[in-house]
């Protein structure tokens, strides 16, 4: 392994020395050029090299050509792109499962103009050399690990592009919920690619879309209904295939029929598959991805920015897509009639309003990691605190009358980015472990509850505004906080949501989280106390609780075996 990375960083050192140099050369000749035009001198280093005057004369790099130009400049697909239909043919690696040859079968009725062959025992230089002798225009050799479709090859003939990619999240036609069934047609499709803006990405546009033959080649016939999309999403194409029906002048009615799969680009390799030895256009490594937010297939320009988190509460918070908004409705979120099976009559009264809120329940990782940003950016902590805070770093300086407590109107409204760092302030408030680990696990009770009503009701169309008051049980506002005994602090929290916007807006909605609902928590859910703990570096801390939790199983044992003594 240790060697495995030195030879990447060593391969990535060389490549980045490679496109500096490229970038200096082409300076150089940038300024040779207009030093040509304009007739102004040159810098004697410039004008004294003899390999870069030479060199100049076969330049075609023009600044007034555009991205699309300099892609067409060396266009392997444009003597035949328009005027012969490609013929693709579609084949697995060696000894295929079931699941992987219907992946192929499906990949071939996705594609209008592919043949599919069954591999057998035929080697890559052979399978590459008979599609040549045949006049094939691609390849697409289809990968698998224990029965799942893992990787995807297109390979362009007779001279390249090679590009793999991985697959991800791949479902075949009759895995489909409310799928359309039946023939799958095989007139030609529309295309749709959306979010490929940088020059890698329309370089990608250009593998895929000559797949495809195009609408305007083929005769009425062949032009049908099939809509196949490549929407990409963080470097995540995904890949859709519908039909649609025209009900009306300006309705459409659209049916998926699969496959569904994700695919991610790892390499772009000049050459064909079996020339192991092309140059690397490009290449998906761990050097490369310096940044969890650099997108390489689509850059943020004028035409799509990124749009910020407004504090406007007549606003949704976040669109959740459909996939998500069906797995909050599933898997994530109950009805009001499950709360009966959930939680015991015994424990709560029907007439108490409190306890008729969003149920509480187990909220995967994808679903946390999807909404702990519209959580903290709309959570405002309502803290009473010592007027002794601001020298620990706290830009708060409430009227000290000499007692060391805060008045009854002195409270510190704060917002944060993230649960840790709350919690390192709150590291800072409170003096002992103890009085630390306590009441951590009470705040964690109410920031779930507050979390999952946030969640519902984001669902529901509307805006979330959300509070969270925290204070010493049965105190004022001006009670210290670094009590003694008992540590037990009472929790209040508020969600309200606007739905509708405009003139249409409804009344808010309301929904309180208090000590009544956490106590039911913490009867049945204690498993959420970790939920949303995180550690410094962003993960989640769960084994340091679990490693809490036996620590203090060990001292009960201890002191049971004590009491028998």
């Amino acid at each position: 392994m240790l060697r495995r990375q030195a030879r990447e960083r060593r391969d990535y050192l060389y490549r980045r020395a490679l496109t500096l140099r490229d970038a200096e050369i082409a300076e150089k000749r940038s300024k040779l050029k207009a030093s040509l035009a304009t007739g102004k001198p040159l810098d004697p280093t410039i004008a004294n090299d003899k390999q870069l005057r030479q060199d100049y004369k076969y330049d075609e790099s023009r600044a007034d050509r555009t991205a699309e130009e300099e892609l067409l400049l060396d266009d392997e697909y444009s003597h035949l792109s328009g005027v012969v239909d490609p013929r693709v043919l579609v084949t697995t690696s060696r000894d295929p499962s079931s699941r992987l040859s219907s992946f192929a079968k499906e990949i071939r009725l996705l594609l209008p103009t592919a043949i599919r062959l069954n591999r057998g025992n035929l080697v890559l230089p052979n399978l590459v050399g008979s599609a040549k002798s045949s006049g094939l225009s691609d390849l697409i050799l289809l990968h698998e690990h224990r029965g799942t479709p893992t990787a995807l090859t297109i390979s362009h003939f007779p001279h390249g592009p090679t590009a793999s990619f991985s697959l991800h999240n791949v479902i075949l036609r009759h895995d489909i919920p409310n799928a359309s069934r039946g023939t799958v047609s095989e007139s030609y499709p529309h295309l749709i690619f959306e979010g490929f803006t940088t020059r890698l990405g329309k370089r990608t546009v250009k593998i895929l879309q000559h797949l495809f033959p195009p609408r305007e080649s083929g005769s009425a016939a062949k032009l049908g209904s099939r809509v196949v999309t490549f929407k990409n999403i963080e470097d995540s194409i995904e890949v859709r295939h519908h039909v649609f029906v025209k009900t009306g002048y300006r309705s459409v009615e659209l049916a998926e029929v699969g496959p569904r799969m994700t695919m991610r680009l790892f390499e772009i390799r000049q050459g064909t598959a079996d020339n192991k030895e092309g140059d690397v256009e490009w290449h998906m490594n761990q050097y490369t991805r310096t940044s969890k937010k650099k997108d390489y297939l689509m850059e943020m320009s004028p035409s799509n920015p990124v749009q910020a988190p407004t504090t406007n509460c007549q606003n949704r918070l976040m669109a959740l897509p459909p996939e998500l908004r069906k797995l909050i409705y599933e898997l994530v979120l109950a009805d009001e009639d499950e709360i009966i099976e959930i939680y015991p009559e015994d424990t709560y009264d029907d007439e108490d309003p409190c306890l008729w809120q969003p149920v509480i329940t187990r909220v995967s990782r994808e679903l946390r990691h999807e909404t702990l940003g519209m959580f903290f950016g709309r959570m405002t902590f309502h803290v009473p605190l010592e007027s002794t805070c601001h020298r620990d770093g706290m830009d708060y300086n409430p009227d000290d009358d000499g007692s060391g407590y805060c008045s009854e109107d002195d409270f510190l409204m704060l917002h944060f980015e993230s649960f840790c760092e709350f919690r390192k302030h709150v590291e800072k408030w409170f003096r002992t472990n103890a009085e630390h680990l306590k009441f951590m696990k009470t705040l964690t009770l109410g920031i779930c509850a507050m979390h999952a009503t946030i969640i519902k009701l984001a669902v529901s169309g509307g805006a979330v505004q959300s509070t969270l008051t925290i204070a010493p049980e049965g105190a004022s506002p001006g009670t210290c906080w670094a009590q003694e005994d008992p540590i037990k602090y009472e929790i209040a929290g508020r969600v309200e949501c606007v739905l509708g916007t405009g003139t249409a807006r409804q009344p808010h909605l309301t929904l309180d989280v208090c000590n009544g609902l956490l106590d039911v928590m913490a009867k049945y859910g204690r498993n959420f106390e970790c939920e949303l703990c995180e550690d410094e570096d962003g993960g989640l801390d769960e084994d340091k609780d679990k490693d809490e939790d036996e620590d203090e199983d060990e001292a009960e044992g201890e002191d049971e075996d004590a009491d028998e003594d």
